[in-house]
């Protein structure tokens, strides 16, 4: 992918125990057409939170902050 960059959630990856590496759990024409910038170019905000939702939404993540307060509210409505 030459010199794109990729933000991407830690929930696209795997962790593979036996080899102590992580996987990249992506399609690589998902990944070619994934949001990027070039490293010589201007770089995302990354304290931009639409910018953040829309990587989050492109590899179809909830963050884990979001997550935990989903969870929380889930068990809520459950009790």
């Amino acid at each position: 992918m030459g010199n794109k960059l990729f933000a991407m959630p830690w929930k696209a990856f795997e962790f593979a125990a036996t080899e102590n590496k992580l996987i990249l759990n992506v399609d690589k024409e998902k990944l070619k057409a994934a949001p990027g910038f070039d490293q010589d170019s201007k770089w995302p905000d990354f304290a931009d939170r639409t910018w953040g939702s829309g990587i989050y939404t492109y590899y179809a993540t909830i963050p884990t902050g979001r997550r935990k307060r989903i969870e929380r509210s889930c068990a809520r409505r459950i009790r």
